[in-house]
């Protein structure tokens, strides 16, 4: 996403975040048919794919879309580890929260 297009559509940024979100709470609430349309969608094994989900339901691994910045540091010092990044990340300044939904702004840690 470049500057200009989050100035000139504010909206379809908006919606993408809040498809992801309704995608998600479909996850969680319909994992089995949630896997067999990924299944069916990259041709891979149903049970398998069910499996996955259930154990990634289980442990919360799909956000819908709040920032954990704790969460985001290991990145961060993967990046430290190889060379590829010399200061640490201000999350606060690096990430811009207004696209959220209001609930889930207010959700950064």
């Amino acid at each position: 996403m470049t500057d200009e297009f989050a100035r000139t559509q504010p909206g379809k940024i908006r919606a993408i975040i809040e498809g992801r979100r309704e995608a998600v709470r479909f996850i969680r609430a319909h994992p089995d048919d949630a896997a067999e349309i990924v299944a069916e969608m990259y041709n891979i094994d149903p049970a398998v794919t069910r499996e996955v989900f259930r154990r990634f339901v289980a442990i919360g691994y799909w956000s819908e879309g709040a920032l954990d910045y704790a969460a985001m540091e290991p990145i961060v010092e993967g990046l430290r580890i190889v060379g590829k990044l010399k200061a640490p990340v201000d999350w606060r300044k690096a990430t811009e929260t207004s696209f959220l939904p209001l609930d889930l702004q207010a959700k950064r840690h």
